[in-house]
């Protein structure tokens, strides 16, 4: 039977070394487990509920889940944020930008925009590679009529590649972004 600090290891290893109270309740570990091993240095607090183990990995999207779990289960990239977390476009917002349900009362790093929703089912969540996001495809269609067709071809192209929207996504922002090219060249004449 493995320990608690092996548990909490093996769980954490495809979280980025990321582990929360959520994570304890859901494997049966007592919460004061998650204490004892914070003092004995085997874990770092990051935040309220969550932790970090010692053999954590830094990876590109590391600070994209650190965040996600600093705000909570429920909470999920939105805009820009979504699409940087998946390296698509030319996108680098200054901040994450997270929407969530809750109401959320910790202090968060001001790295984080916080965005209070009512109903997410406007954002289509997705989780890819344990990060939930807003759809990069529904990213990319809110983006059309205030972006530049170069940045978002570009983007949509990347999308493709990494295998994130599927071919008829493809033609159907295609013909969006076309039908509003169309439309800017009708009133410039």
């Amino acid at each position: 039977m493995p320990t608690i600090r092996e548990q909490i290891t093996n769980y954490a290893v495809d979280r980025d070394g990321l582990f929360t109270l959520d994570d304890a309740a859901a494997l049966g570990i007592p919460t004061v487990e998650l204490r004892k091993l914070t003092h004995r240095g085997k874990l770092t607090r990051i935040g309220r509920g969550v932790y970090r183990t010692e053999y954590s990995r830094f990876e590109p999207k590391s600070e994209f889940r650190e965040a996600l779990a600093l705000v909570g289960p429920e909470a999920f990239l939105i805009g820009e944020s979504a699409m940087s977390v998946h390296d698509i476009g030319v996108f680098n917002p200054g901040r994450i930008h997270i929407a969530t349900t809750k109401r959320v009362r910790r202090n968060l790093p001001k790295t984080i925009s916080l965005h209070r929703v009512k109903d997410i089912t406007a954002y289509d969540v997705i989780e890819y590679d344990h990060v939930r996001s807003e759809s990069v495809y529904s990213v990319i269609k809110k983006l059309i009529p205030i972006t530049e067709s170069g940045r978002i071809i570009g983007a949509i192209r990347d999308a493709e590649r990494y295998g994130i929207i599927s071919t008829s996504q493809v033609s159907e922002l295609t013909k969006i972004i076309t039908h509003r090219d169309d439309q800017k060249s009708h009133h410039l004449a």
